[in-house]
């Protein structure tokens, strides 16, 4: 996980695979958690916390994509 300062909250690395070229990242804020997840009621509490802040701020969190490099796994 990745913080995305205000702007970006808590990011989450959500590319398909390692031999991807390009990696997604999404803030946490976007994502669906499985019911059973062992952290859903936490992730559901912050999700339910940031979305509030951002409604009241006007603003919004976004996902974007970055080139991955050999480097950069």
């Amino acid at each position: 996980m990745l913080y995305g300062g205000d702007e970006g909250g808590i990011m989450c690395d959500v590319t398909p695979s390692a031999e991807s070229k390009e990696v997604v990242v999404c803030s946490l804020t976007h994502l669906r958690i499985h019911p059973k997840h062992p952290l859903v009621g936490e992730i559901r509490a912050y999700q339910e916390t940031r979305a509030r802040r951002l409604a009241l701020a006007g603003g919004r969190a976004g996902i974007t994509t970055i080139e991955r490099n050999k480097d950069n796994r």
